[in-house]
């Protein structure tokens, strides 16, 4: 994490310039991001409120900030099984610390992720929401960036030496979306006390950052879990790059 406070600009620098060079020849550029996520809640909403016989307003609240916080996670997870070996060129000939370019995928998602909720609070309050940015929000973001980092430099790591397991994390992905409440709630579904949230993590990723947003609450048991697990993750990141970093230039 020192490497990417000391490399921040850098990587601020980088990131930007890959959303330049993705959306170089479009009108909307970073707004299809947000304009796709509203578009699939319009969509959605609708339908799925009837068959959760819940409030459409309530649900679009619900259902946006979940989505939102389902794409930044799934896209730094899914990015960075692939970042080294996207970046093999560079790391051949750069020398950089490998931790860059992990830092530098989960530095444009966080860039996204600020648009997509500054344009999901002023759409919210247009509609009589009021909701604000909070102190326990920015916990809990700055808490998944540090967590997701080191998820992503394990991945990344693993998915080079191994290139079929990224294909397994895609597969995950897929499932577990289905298996999150992000396009359904909890309390109209039988399956609060499943084992399909007892031991989904991204259940806890998901509602932590929920509640955060709209209600400004955290409940402290998924806190101390995703404390715990967060730190647990920083260890073994730590563990597995001094192990394996000379290694990684081979497996390209």
């Amino acid at each position: 994490m020192l490497t990417f406070l000391n490399n921040l600009r850098f990587c601020n620098y980088l990131a930007l310039n890959e959303i330049k060079q993705k959306y170089r020849r479009s009108s909307l550029g970073t707004l299809w991001m947000s304009l796709s996520t509203a578009i699939t809640i319009l969509a959605i909403g609708p339908l799925y409120s009837i068959l959760f016989q819940t409030n459409l307003s309530d649900y679009f609240v619900i259902v946006s900030i979940g989505l939102i916080s389902w794409n930044f996670i799934s896209s730094i997870i899914g990015e960075s099984c692939g970042v080294y070996i996207a970046n093999a060129g560079m790391i051949k000939d750069v020398n950089l610390p490998l931790e860059i370019y992990c830092y530098i995928v989960v530095w444009r998602n966080v860039i996204l992720l600020m648009q997509n909720l500054f344009l999901l609070y002023i759409i919210l309050n247009i509609l009589g929401y009021t909701i604000f940015p909070n102190f326990k929000l920015l916990l809990i973001i700055v808490l998944l960036i540090y967590f997701l980092t080191n998820i992503g430099l394990i991945l990344a790591l693993i998915c080079t030496r191994f290139r079929d397991f990224s294909q397994i994390v895609d597969t995950a992905m897929r499932l577990l979306f289905l298996i999150t409440p992000i396009l359904w709630m909890v309390k109209d579904s039988k399956l609060a006390n499943s084992s399909f949230l007892k031991y989904n993590l991204f259940y806890y990723l998901v509602d932590l950052f929920r509640d955060a947003f709209i209600n400004d609450s955290i409940v402290i048991n998924h806190l101390v879990l995703i404390m715990i697990l967060a730190i647990a993750s920083g260890i073994v990141s730590f563990s597995v790059m001094s192990k394996y970093r000379s290694k990684i230039v081979y497996w390209l």
